[in-house]
């Protein structure tokens, strides 16, 4: 007998390589998913880092110079500045400097200082071969002191990226000086046993301005600034020469290799400055504004010295154009900015340079003019888009005609008014007595329609008003008080309803009406509960009690409690209600009428009194519900 074997249970090879494969292509496809995710996170805090640190390094090197004197900038400088005894550059003669801040982007980080230390692993940043470094340095009689060198903020600060610096003195038109300040931030990325620059970076700038420059004779607001190209040749240095090595001056070999003057490598940016000098930043200066013939009297302002003026200048100044009259001719003056007294030969400062200036000292601004013809063209199209009228070089403030369209207007029509091309918006004649800017105009043919205004009672007119034909309507009158209520107009159509009005483009009769909503009143609500009646022998009584639901105090209640019979006599238990002489009770027939004004305990909004009235004869009893007849808040 043929034996059969059972089917074994697992996998075969081939299903295996399926499954194998299908993992891949899903794992596959989430890491592509995740990579980008992760490279978003990584930028995001690449950049978030660049910022801090872009930002950082500016402003400290905005506190290192700003407020300082005399400062010059030297450009691809190979080596190291030479100076005096005194502290001078022999190029600049007679002018003190006791700081220095050299701009390095080729040695590892934390060179030249004088704690650098020599074992590249000492920290992260140098394990990685991060370049890029901002030092400052005393200025003495020897020179560039490199044993009180320091960086600019401390290593851990740069972190583990690599940097270029760019730092570059400029001038601006206004005569201002400032110093442009650049950095590229490289992240580095581990490649086998060293490490490289990732092909990501980010790029900051900023700028500084100058508040204490007085290095030029009767200008104080330059720096001086000089390229010397990363050149190596002794003639390209005369009068900012190189210090030669000295070992009084450095420390380390590296400190050393800095005055190599051959080395092409070696090209470094310096700023040079007196720093023993600064202005006092929370001290004000006052500011004066003289219109001149622009406007009357002078008009002055306080602001904080050494910083920016970030006011809005007077407005007295004509921004556009002010027609005048000299030598019996009408021109246009126009405004063209502020001049100090202290500089009178600068370029004026318009409105908005102004508010960037930097005052140090009290000063007085003028405003300045320009005497212009200053024309317009002026021109008139049909309703089929053609030129039938161009008046060029119409001077500002002269007067135009416009052609005459009456023989135009089609069958239908009431008659034309000029709009702007392309536009619904009309001109008033009154614009052609004096043209102020350039125009495009055509014809608008327009019927009448009637625009009325009513009164509640949508029978009464208020006003009415004949309006153009696509145009807008502007003169809505107010809406009639009513007290209690705000109101509002509504269009009142055909089939009597309502709907918000438009006033843009009028192209029927319309008719509107107000709408009023009753404004809400806090006021008292009295709720009348747990009426109780019981007789006692030879008396009775009634107990009830009244609460206030509503959103104001009540001052006075008077209730009518209505009775099956006469009543020979009323109290009430004034251990249960204390209101002394401001409680009142009256027989009125068979009904009882009490009367209480609230004064030392309210009756306020959420309170609850308990009122009980005694009565004779003991036969007479309530007859019908408890009824307010009078409540006032």
């Amino acid at each position: 007998m043929r034996k059969f074997k059972k089917n074994q249970s697992g996998f075969t090879l081939v299903e295996l390589i399926v499954v194998v494969a299908l993992m891949a292509i899903v794992f596959g496809a989430l890491i592509k998913v995740i990579q980008p995710t992760n490279q978003f996170f990584k930028d995001t805090e690449a950049f978030k880092d660049e910022v801090m640190i872009s930002e950082g390094l500016t402003e400290a090197l905005a506190s290192e110079i700003r407020y300082s004197t005399n400062v010059v900038v030297l450009q691809n400088y190979v080596g190291v500045p030479k100076f005096t005894a005194t502290g001078e550059l022999a190029g600049i003669p007679d002018i003190t400097f006791d700081s220095a801040i050299m701009i390095d982007n080729d040695a590892v980080r934390g060179a030249y200082t004088n704690d650098y230390a020599t074992n590249m692993n000492s920290t992260a940043s140098r394990r990685r071969g991060a370049k890029g470094q901002i030092l400052t340095f005393e200025v003495g009689g020897l020179g560039i002191n490199f044993n009180v060198s320091e960086m600019l903020y401390n290593e851990a600060y740069y972190a583990d990226y690599q940097y270029e610096f760019d730092v570059t003195g400029k001038n601006d038109e206004n005569g201002r000086s400032y110093v442009d300040f650049g950095v590229v931030m490289n992240d580095l990325v581990a490649d086998g046993d060293k490490y490289v620059i990732n092909e990501d970076y980010y790029e900051s700038s900023d700028f500084l301005y100058l508040k204490n420059i007085n290095l030029n004779d009767n200008d104080g607001y330059r720096l001086y600034v000089k390229d010397f190209g990363g050149s190596v040749d002794d003639d390209d240095y005369i009068g900012f020469e190189r210090a030669a090595e000295s070992a009084t001056t450095v420390n380390t070999d590296i400190q050393r290799a800095l005055y190599d003057g051959s080395d092409t490598d070696n090209v470094h940016n310096w700023i040079i400055y007196f720093k023993g000098s600064s202005i006092d930043a929370s001290s004000s200066v006052t500011i004066t504004f003289d219109p001149k013939e622009g406007g009357a009297g002078t008009t002055t302002m306080t602001a904080q010295t050494g910083k920016p003026f970030n006011q809005n200048p007077p407005v007295f100044p004509t921004a556009g154009h002010d027609l005048y009259e000299k030598d019996g001719k009408t021109y246009t003056r126009r405004f063209v900015g502020w001049v100090s007294t202290l500089n009178p030969s600068a370029t004026p400062l318009t409105n908005e340079a102004l508010m960037a200036y930097i005052p140090v000292t009290d000063e007085t601004f003028y405003a300045v003019y320009q005497q212009a013809d200053v024309t317009y063209t002026v021109s008139f199209y049909d309703a089929m888009g053609s030129v039938i009228q161009n008046d060029v070089n119409v001077l500002h403030g002269t007067a135009v005609t416009p052609p005459d369209m009456t023989s135009t207007v089609p069958a239908g029509y009431s008659g034309y008014v000029w709009k702007r091309k392309g536009t619904n918006i009309i001109v008033d004649n009154s614009i052609f007595n004096a043209i102020t800017e350039g125009l495009e105009l055509e014809p608008h043919y327009f019927n009448i329609y009637k625009v009325r205004f009513m009164k509640e009672n949508r029978t009464t007119e208020l006003e009415s008003h004949n309006v153009i034909s696509g145009s807008a309507f502007t003169s809505i009158p107010a809406v009639p008080p009513k007290p209690g209520y705000t109101g509002e107009w509504k269009r009142l159509n055909a089939d009597n309803s309502l709907t918000t009005p438009d006033y843009s483009v009028i192209t029927e009769n319309c008719t509107f009406v107000p709408v009023y909503t009753e404004i809400p009143v806090n006021k008292p609500n009295i709720n009348i509960t747990n009426v109780a009646v019981q007789n006692l022998g030879w008396t009775g009584s009634i107990k009830f009690d009244i609460s206030n639901v509503g959103t104001a105090d009540a001052k006075t209640i008077k209730l009518r409690i209505p009775m099956n019979k006469p009543i020979t006599s009323l109290q009430h238990n004034t251990s249960i209600f204390h209101y002394g002489s401001n409680y009142k009770i009256d027989k009125t027939g068979n009904d009882i009428i009490v009367e209480i004004e609230f004064t030392a305990v309210k009756c306020s909004p959420g309170s609850t009194h308990t009122i009980e009235l005694w009565y004779q004869p003991v036969d007479a009893t309530r007859n019908g519900e408890i009824v307010i007849t009078e409540l006032t808040f």
